[in-house]
């Protein structure tokens, strides 16, 4: 099994229960083809086995070894931080369900706190949308004002529930939204242009049409081809700022990480400090230092994250935790 052999791993994934695009069995075949030893699959809550039962079973089948985390964020809005919470677990469903079984009370205001911070994170998205149907829908229409048909409609909350699954919201998902709802109208406009444009260059070759007119129509036809190539939820969430900003923040229902030591000191497990500079160099040190009896694990590189920070302090961040060690 590739369990066994301690070759390549992923400490912090995401499914489609969560934040993630694939079904947890696709992770894992994912996973299996790229001959992936161990993964961290996260999820916002295991209050329901059933979030976890999946990707634990196909990671039996496939002879990979998954751990399930679960990840939350402490402090204010705007400064909240981000954490992942380990559990004690073989990497079978049963040993999750004993966990969950053994400790009802901690875990019942664990779970509770999570609930609160699903809403907050589901209002924020939903902000998110409201602020895109505002001021980003102009945008994307200004262009084609006199073209009711090539306008993009307002998005609707009922559109962005359809993505969630068991009520978990994040920018992820409207991130999706927003590609379903323009992927078919961008491809629209690019056939409306092709037809422009080729009908301008006929136009041109009879004498009736300007090449100042064929050469517009022909910037415009490949910009919207350029547009439709970039519809993609990643690509969109970066032009389109649909990633939370401060002032559409929630307050964490876990106002610092003391909060966790009922959990922490009554089940067990450990705690890992995720996207340890989403909140600057300095916030990660002083956390780092003030709270290293309770962290036990610092992500210090995420794929997704670092493209967002100074590599530099990456370096920084590495060699510090190389000291604390």
């Amino acid at each position: 099994p590739l369990s066994e052999l301690d070759l390549g791993w992923d400490g912090h994934l995401h499914d489609l229960l969560s934040q993630g695009t694939k079904t947890p069995s696709q992770l894992l075949v994912d996973a299996f083809i790229k001959g992936i030893s161990r993964l961290t699959v996260v999820y916002y809550d295991l209050a329901d086995p059933r979030v976890f039962e999946e990707a634990l079973e196909a990671a039996r089948l496939l002879g990979v070894h998954v751990e399930i985390g679960i990840e939350l964020s402490v402090g204010r809005r705007g400064e909240r931080l981000h954490f992942m919470y380990l559990p004690p677990q073989d990497g079978t469903p049963a040993s999750l369900k004993r966990f969950l079984a053994a400790h009802p009370e901690e875990l019942g205001q664990f779970f509770t706190r999570l609930a609160d911070n699903a809403q907050g994170r589901k209002r924020t998205v939903v902000a998110l949308l409201e602020e895109f149907n505002r001021t980003r829908l102009k945008e994307i229409n200004s262009r084609f004002r006199n073209l009711p048909f090539l306008q993009a409609p307002a998005l609707r909350v009922e559109e962005l529930e359809e993505h969630l699954r068991w009520g978990q919201a994040s920018h992820i998902h409207l991130g999706q939204v927003v590609t379903e709802q323009l992927k078919g109208l961008l491809h629209k406009r690019v056939l409306y242009l092709k037809s422009q444009y080729q009908h301008s260059l006929h136009r041109l070759k009879q004498g009736e049409s300007s090449s100042w007119e064929v050469d517009n129509l022909r910037q415009e036809y490949q910009r919207a081809r350029a547009e439709y190539a970039e519809c993609r939820p990643d690509r969109l969430a970066e032009h389109f700022g649909l990633a939370a900003r401060r002032h559409e923040d929630y307050d964490s229902a876990f106002a610092s990480l003391a909060d966790l030591d009922p959990v922490l000191q009554a089940c067990g497990g450990r705690l890992a400090f995720i996207h340890p500079l989403s909140q600057g160099a300095e916030n990660a040190v002083r956390t780092l230092i003030r709270e290293h009896r309770r962290i036990a694990e610092v992500e210090t590189f995420n794929a997704s994250d670092s493209g967002f920070r100074d590599p530099a302090d990456l370096r920084r961040l590495n060699r510090l935790v190389e000291l604390l060690d």
